[in-house]
């Protein structure tokens, strides 16, 4: 089973590149690896869900923009 810090890890050996696009490239798709651990633990962790009870709760801590939140949901 591969975990996110090590597909993280992937990501930097692949996505190479050190400018501006890149960087950004890269965050993103953590981001969006992290994004969707986050909310596949919230539905099997009392834990996660505590810590993220609601999904503006999952945006605050930056890990979804508004648009992304409003896609997420449907709107």
């Amino acid at each position: 089973c591969t975990t996110v810090p090590q597909v993280c890890l992937d990501l930097a050996t692949y996505l190479c590149g050190r400018d501006e696009q890149s960087r950004l490239l890269r965050r993103t798709v953590a981001r969006y690896l992290i994004a969707a651990e986050v909310l596949t633990l919230r539905d099997i962790s009392m834990a996660v869900r505590k810590r993220f009870p609601t999904l503006q709760h999952v945006s605050d801590a930056g890990l979804l923009s508004g648009d992304e939140l409003s896609l997420y949901e449907g709107e």
